[in-house]
């Protein structure tokens, strides 16, 4: 299966520093022209098949890449969703950062009440993905999604050692693997933002 995944464009709550999680998020102007520039650098690309996140910052982002395969199939998945924060949701980073370190808490282990832990979402994210497999196994395949979905698959999941500057994947930022049942996996691109 060739995977290409790709993070939803810029929303309002990525500018004001606010924890979004699994609430909907809202695109901003530079995010649709993002989400624009993506659809195109996709126009000549041949899915199979489409998944995004049923989460409105994804669906947004892929309005615009359904204009150039409007009749690609499309199924929305919430095992696409970013990592749920539960309470913390809507709220600032600077509180949250606060808050671990009062606590002494690793973001990454944090289950916050109501939301899960990093290692809960790449669970999710890899049974996900082991059925993607198995439905999808000569496909090519899109997934709109999140940068924190992209980071479980990249680093978590394939074991790919992510440099520090690349951890954080940019807004509506590509990443490609090739995916077999053998587990014998080879990483085309990661993070590529060349159409911005």
């Amino acid at each position: 299966m060739r995977l290409i995944m790709a993070r939803h464009g810029e929303t309002q709550e990525n500018i004001d520093e606010i924890m979004q999680g699994q609430t909907p998020g809202h695109l901003t102007k530079k995010g649709i022209a993002q989400a624009k520039r993506l659809a195109r650098r996709f126009r000549k690309e041949d899915f199979d098949i489409i998944y995004s996140s049923d989460l409105l910052r994804c669906k947004d982002t892929l309005k615009e890449i359904r204009k150039h395969h409007p009749k690609t199939r499309v199924r929305y998945a919430k095992e696409l969703r970013e990592r749920g924060f539960g309470v913390f949701e809507g709220r600032a980073h600077q509180e949250i950062d606060a808050h671990l370190k009062r606590h002494n808490i690793r973001f990454g282990t944090w289950k916050p009440k109501g939301g899960e832990s990093g290692a809960q979402k790449t669970r999710r994210v890899k049974r996900f993905l082991e059925r993607m497999l198995r439905e999808h196994a000569n496909d090519k395949v899109l997934w709109v999604t999140h940068g924190g979905v992209i980071y479980s698959v990249l680093h978590s999941i394939l074991g790919i050692k992510v440099r520090k500057n690349n951890l954080e994947t940019k807004n509506t930022a590509v990443s490609i693997v090739e995916l077999d049942t053998e587990g014998n996996h080879q990483v085309h691109l990661v993070n590529c933002v060349k159409h911005l």
